[in-house]
C-alpha cells in the first residue's frame, strides 16, 4: 500500500510539476536571385544568431563550402566569421549547421529553439551571403522568442554595394511559428 501512494505521489508531482514553455520554431527564408551583370556569385551563407547587445550566440546554418575550411578567409562572410570562432567549434556542430549551399530561388529552413538551448528574449537573426571577392550582404532581423510573427531587416552591404548583384539576396524574414506552450 505504501508502495502504491508512493506511486501516486510522484506521478501527481510530475504531473503538477512547472513544466518548460516551448520556445518554438525559428522560421528563416529568403531568395537567392541571379546577378543582373557579369557576376557570378559564390552564394556562400552563414545564419547565426546574436543577442539584443550583438554579441554572438549560435549558427544555425553554413554553406559547405564555409563550414569545412571558407571560413579561414575572412573575406567571405565576415560578420560571422569575426564573431563564431568556427575554428574551435567542435566537430559535432560543424555536423549539424552544414549543409550544402542553397540554390538560387526561394530557400526555408526551421530551427527548433529548444533543441538548440536558446534562452527565450530579444534577438538578432543574421544572415549574410557572400558575393565575390570582399563583397557580402548581411541582413539582421530583430525578433523576440516570445511572441509569434515575422520580421525583415535592411540589407547592408560589405564593404559597399557590388553593382549588379546587389539583389542576389532579397526578402529575408525571420519568423516565430509556434507559440510557447
Amino acid at each position: 500500500m505504501k508502495k502504491l501512494i508512493l506511486i501516486l505521489a510522484a506521478l501527481l508531482f510530475l504531473h503538477c510539476a512547472p513544466q518548460k514553455k516551448s520556445l518554438g520554431i525559428l522560421q528563416v527564408s529568403f531568395q537567392f536571385n541571379k546577378a543582373k551583370s557579369d557576376v557570378d556569385p559564390s552564394y556562400q551563407i552563414a545564419i547565426w544568431l546574436e543577442d539584443s547587445a550583438e554579441n554572438y550566440v549560435k549558427t544555425l546554418f553554413l554553406s559547405e563550402y564555409l563550414s569545412y575550411g571558407g571560413y579561414n578567409d575572412s573575406t567571405i562572410c565576415p560578420n560571422w566569421n569575426s564573431k563564431a570562432a568556427w575554428d574551435k567549434a567542435p566537430m559535432d556542430e560543424y555536423d549539424a549547421v552544414t549543409h550544402p549551399t542553397p540554390p538560387v530561388g526561394d530557400n526555408m529552413f526551421e530551427f527548433g529553439l529548444d533543441s538548440l538551448g536558446i534562452e527565450s528574449g530579444d534577438y538578432f537573426c543574421c544572415v549574410q551571403a557572400h558575393l565575390i571577392e570582399n563583397y557580402n550582404i548581411l541582413y539582421k532581423n530583430k525578433i523576440n522568442l516570445n511572441r509569434v510573427g515575422a520580421t525583415s531587416g535592411d540589407a547592408e552591404y560589405e564593404p559597399s554595394v557590388y553593382e549588379g548583384a546587389e539583389a542576389v539576396l532579397t526578402n529575408v524574414t525571420a519568423r516565430i511559428i509556434k507559440e510557447q506552450n
